[in-house]
């Protein structure tokens, strides 16, 4: 999901961190494929691009251009900037073997600030540049890697991939999901818009009940507003119906013979359609509604949970999310790199040819 991915890949016009105006719209020179077996390792999945043989540029100048572009503060879009949000600060930290840190302070971000930390570094022996940062785009704590490697056998070609780290997150954009979910439902019956204003509170990063320790977005008391089962029946009609998210413009929905259902949902958000493989159960016995999202249709590849766990006496609700670790190299990854490849590229042309030893 390219939700998972964006913040790879900060100049990717797709996506909310948008292009920097120095990748202009020129017509694509490079053709990038998704899913295609990695030179290195046929069972993996890379983004390739055709064969580069008639570019003449060097080894050297592909990395040199790639790491000034690396350099470069998160561009931030216009809608964001409306909004409030705007880049803080810019520090950029090199290391004694070559590798550079970057820090990007976004602020405005829900009334505070947020640090991004990217940190990149170059393999001469393999031909590979590897960025980390250890934020997702919805700002939420997942470490993501995304690898670039140069091949020049037998042809001249990029590579690219993607890989999610595993974390469990309750942050705020979790506890909005938890607030509007909550709201709808208790909208649907028929409680007033002063009530839920005066009494539904929800907050973020809150230790969970279960006594795990862990960290959830987790409401208030909700005993004088709803009742447990009822919220479970009004979940499942919205989830059913695609009104669990107010970005879902279209919803495929089947019944599984193990029980629960899976959708396959088309979401917009800010113009660019991503489709979501997901599968819904719901635990009665642990009081628990699990929606697993997949990387593909198949639904084998696991890329995060988010779970809805309720507790009784006090009714109150809780919910956070689980990202999975997993390699990415769909079309996700080529809408977010293909304007930077193509940048890179660019500059590496005008660079002095030169023969490579």
């Amino acid at each position: 999901s390219s939700t998972w991915l964006q913040l790879c890949e900060p100049f990717s016009s797709s996506t909310p961190l948008a292009a920097s105006g120095k990748m202009g719209g020129s017509a694509s020179r490079v053709t990038l494929k998704a899913n295609q077996p990695s030179p290195c390792d046929p069972s993996q999945r890379s983004v390739l691009s055709d064969p580069l043989d008639d570019m003449k540029f060097t080894d050297e100048a592909f990395f040199k251009h790639l790491g000034v572009l690396k350099r470069e503060p998160t561009y931030l879009p216009s809608w964001a900037k409306l909004l409030g949000v705007h880049l803080a600060s810019h520090q950029i930290t090199d290391l004694e073997d070559g590798s550079f840190l970057v820090c990007d302070t976004i602020g405005g971000y829900y009334g505070g600030q947020v640090e991004v930390n990217y940190k990149h570094t170059f393999d001469p022996d393999t031909m590979t540049w590897t960025q980390t940062v250890d934020r997702d785009p919805n700002m939420q704590k997942v470490p993501i890697t995304v690898c670039y490697k140069l091949h020049s056998e037998p042809h001249r070609m990029v590579e690219v991939w993607c890989v999610n780290d595993a974390a469990r997150n309750a942050c705020v954009q979790v506890a909005e999901a938890l607030y509007l979910l909550l709201e709808q439902v208790l909208t649907n019956q028929g409680v007033s818009k002063e009530q839920i204003e005066a009494h539904l509170d929800v907050k973020e990063e809150q230790t969970s009940l279960d006594d795990s320790g862990q960290l959830v977005a987790q409401s208030g008391p909700l005993d004088n507003l709803l009742s447990p089962d009822v919220f479970w029946t009004e979940l499942e009609k919205l989830v059913r119906a695609g009104k669990s998210s107010g970005h879902i413009v279209d919803i495929q929905v089947q019944d599984l013979p193990t029980g629960g259902f899976q959708t396959t949902e088309t979401a917009v958000t800010e113009d660019v359609q991503t489709v979501s493989y997901v599968v819904h159960k719901h635990d009665k016995t642990m009081d628990e509604w699990r929606s697993s999202y997949f990387q593909d249709e198949a639904r084998t590849v696991l890329v995060h949970d988010f779970v809805t766990r309720i507790y009784r006496t006090p009714f109150r609700v809780e919910s956070y999310i689980e990202a999975h670790a997993s390699r990415h190299a769909g079309d996700d990854v080529v809408k977010s790199v293909q304007e930077h490849v193509e940048h890179v590229i660019q500059q590496a042309l005008q660079e002095p040819e030169r023969s490579e030893e």
